[in-house]
């Protein structure tokens, strides 16, 4: 066998070496991803997590219950901003029931002041005459439903006889008598 051969020789085996080293490597990825796929948990111990993955997946199932872990996170991570607003505010996230409206829990703040546009509404439309902050305060007290508005960052305190939206400041926007809409009854059911 002469240098040439040997050396010839030497490149075979590293490059099958080589080839083995990342064909294993492939393999025990390709064989985590099917355990992990199918929950052979036992085999395998679990990725450790941080805390804050934990703590993001236990908030994403305490706020939404989709078809799966996944989803719940993927969901709670779409919404977080709005959320974490929210909790700045005291406010609790419940649940989106349209791309305008947020199902939420926000007690019965007590209205500290009216904007300009409630009282222009109340001066200038002959239906809200009486809506002062008193009657939309009794409107906040008697509320079966809280809904938050993202655009508009407000609150919507809605009674049966009508409804009061308030800032975060708790600052009334406007008041407005109306009827209580069917549509939101099956939310007082979810949600009370």
């Amino acid at each position: 066998m002469n240098i040439t051969e040997v050396i010839n020789e030497s490149i075979i085996t590293f490059n099958i070496y080589a080839y083995c080293v990342v064909l294993s490597g492939y393999i025990k990825h390709r064989c985590s991803y099917y355990f992990l796929k199918n929950n052979h948990m036992d085999r395998f111990p679990p990725p450790s997590r941080s805390g804050s993955a934990r703590s993001a997946q236990h908030k994403a199932n305490r706020y939404f219950s989709l078809s799966g872990p996944e989803e719940n996170l993927r969901e709670y991570l779409k919404e977080k901003p709005i959320i974490d607003l929210l909790e700045q505010q005291g406010v609790e996230y419940k649940q989106r029931i349209s791309e305008k409206e947020i199902i939420v829990s926000a007690g019965a703040p007590k209205i500290v002041s009216e904007s300009a546009h409630a009282v222009e509404n109340r001066a200038v439309k002959t239906d809200r005459a009486d809506m002062t902050a008193e009657r939309a305060q009794s409107f906040v007290d008697s509320a079966k439903l809280t809904l938050y508005q993202p655009e508009r960052q407000t609150l919507k305190f809605m009674a049966e006889d009508g409804y009061a939206v308030l800032n975060f400041d708790h600052k009334l926007v406007t008041a407005v008598p109306q009827k209580w809409r069917k549509k939101y009854d099956d939310y007082l059911e979810e949600n009370q």
